[in-house]
């Protein structure tokens, strides 16, 4: 093991032992070697290596497209990440897509899981986008040729560890030493040294330097009528005592909220993400119940807030493992009552699901990945009292709430990555409905009942025309009322109350100024348009006088 002054010096010295030819693995999310990317990005540029990069979830600082809330948000997102690194070939993909230039090749950039909405700023960038279930992908590096590992890592007690990063990495880094690559470390002073198996032997580690930048902060978004329609309908399906998977954003905050508002309890926590809702079921004695290891939570990657963070570090109530642990079927059969909770974008009258991209205007789009969606999906239906819970929004809507356009489809023409075969439980803000080894006529029934009221009748007449339905079949009259109306009545003065149930995700007052956090109360609060747009101008007249960016 070798300190170096510099990244440039690391990659200088990779060069010099591997050749020309770099394959490096960066890990997903937080843990990512964004600063060594970034120099081995440069001398491909210059000509002087060819570069191959396979990552996924490429961390990158939010960006809201114009209008009241890009103007108010964008210069605080800015301040936010101002000393996060993001990935340099990322940053140039969306200059071009920005200037409406190419899309910069001088390196193969492989993903298997796009940050949300990439490739519908970069289209291009899907071309070389990987489609493999996520214990899977180190087959992958192993056939592509694999010979670095680039990653940020934890310090403490004279010994390294993966910290948020245990998932691919535990075995990446046994492969790429038995090939004869290299593993380069960044010492993070704020990355978490995480209980399990994520400690690195320094006889695999070949070169390290130092790094005291802050750690990747996810936001949380705020959850409408709808998030908390489907929130409580899942949580609804999940008992006390059952083993809980779970993701992040929307859907996972507001299934916390409810599992906890429902009173749960003796659940134990089994994933491959650890996300803030985790510790917020553990803080509210949701999750209570200790495995074999006296744990209550096990995952192999955390994303989420810096609290999240500092909470996981050498805290015994976690244990960090490899993905090939998390996301094993034949692990998860033998867990109780394993409840595999996750969201998918669109779904057909046959049921099958397409979770990872949409068609716009006849033109695919790879939205993000499959992640390990299947293989829970797969695992959850093998677990004794098991459930897999797909969740969806049955449209997409209008900032009043109105359907603008159904994600319930006749046919699905898009990637699958749920067959209807492998499907289980199905939640819209409208209910859920079990869809296990049923038939054809149920599911389709299933799932137009799931569907937006706008919709239903459209979807009726195929389900029809492709001989799904009998001839006589008539949507319920209890199921004829899936309207927002009826969503805001039953959800609209909770959801209002409960916007952001979970916190911020990151720390806005450390960076904001005065106007802005006026503004940012009065939003919270339900102002007016009027009112926001006076704070506005308050907020630009004050950013013009102090020169804040």
């Amino acid at each position: 093991m070798q300190r170096c002054a510099s990244a440039e010096e690391a990659c200088a010295l990779a060069v010099e032992r591997l050749g020309r030819t770099i394959f490096a693995l960066s890990p997903l999310g937080v843990g990512a070697g964004n600063t060594y990317l970034n120099c081995f990005a440069q001398l491909a540029k210059e000509g002087k290596i060819d570069l191959s990069i396979l990552t996924a979830l490429a961390l990158q600082v939010p960006e809201l497209n114009g209008g009241m809330k890009g103007k108010l948000l964008n210069p605080i997102f800015k301040r936010v990440y101002g000393r996060y690194t993001t990935f340099s070939y990322i940053d140039e993909c969306l200059e071009a897509a920005k200037n409406k230039a190419p899309m910069p090749d001088y390196l193969k950039f492989y993903s298997f899981y796009f940050f949300p909405g990439f490739s519908s700023i970069v289209p291009e960038s899907q071309l070389d986008y990987t489609p493999i279930n996520f214990r899977d992908a180190n087959e992958a590096l192993v056939m592509r040729g694999v010979n670095v590992v680039a990653m940020k890592a934890a310090f403490r007690d004279g010994k390294f560890n993966c910290g948020t990063n245990t998932d691919l990495v535990v075995q990446t880094i046994h492969d790429v030493k038995s090939l004869g690559g290299i593993v380069m470390l960044i010492e993070t002073k704020d990355m978490p040294c995480c209980r399990g198996d994520g400690d690195i032997p320094d006889e695999m580690i070949d070169y390290v330097i130092e790094s005291d930048e802050p750690l990747y902060a996810m936001p949380h978004q705020p959850l409408s009528v709808v998030e908390h329609a489907i929130g409580s309908y899942a949580a609804e399906l999940i008992p006390d005592g059952a083993t809980l998977q779970i993701g992040i954003g929307q859907m996972a905050d507001a299934i916390g909220f409810w599992l906890k508002r429902l009173g749960r309890s003796g659940i134990n926590g089994f994933s491959e993400m650890i996300s803030p809702a985790f510790m917020y079921l553990i803080e509210n004695g949701v999750i209570d119940r200790r495995d074999d290891r006296g744990a209550l939570v096990t995952g192999s990657f955390v994303v989420g807030s810096e609290e999240l963070y500092r909470y996981v570090d050498d805290n015994p109530d976690i244990f960090m493992t490899s993905v090939h642990n998390t996301n094993n079927i034949e692990v998860i059969s033998k867990l109780p009552k394993f409840h595999a909770v996750n969201s998918t974008l669109q779904i057909d009258l046959f049921s099958q699901c397409a979770s990872e991209g949409v068609v716009k205007a006849s033109r695919f789009m790879q939205y993000t990945g499959m992640g390990g969606q299947f293989e829970f999906q797969e695992s959850a239906m093998k677990s004794p009292g098991g459930k897999s819970i797909l969740c969806l929004r049955s449209a997409y809507r209008n900032e009043k709430g109105a359907p603008v356009k159904s994600n319930v489809l006749p046919v699905l023409t898009n990637a699958i990555g749920v067959p209807r075969n492998k499907m289980d439980y199905v939640v819209t803000e409208y209910g859920s409905r079990c869809v296990r080894y049923a038939t054809i006529s149920e599911r389709a029934k299933a799932v137009i009942e799931l569907a937006d009221s706008a919709y239903q009748g459209k979807l009726l007449a195929e389900a029809k025309k492709l001989g799904l339905v009998q001839a006589s079949y008539e949507i319920p009259a209890e199921f004829r009322n899936n309207t927002y109306a009826e969503l805001e009545r039953s959800f609209g003065a909770l959801s209002r109350e409960h916007t952001y149930p979970l916190g911020l995700g990151i720390d806005l007052d450390a960076h904001t100024t005065q106007a802005e956090k006026a503004i940012l109360s009065a939003v919270k609060n339900g102002a007016g348009l009027f009112t926001k747009l006076r704070l506005l101008k308050e907020v630009n007249r004050e950013r013009k006088a102090k020169k804040v960016a």
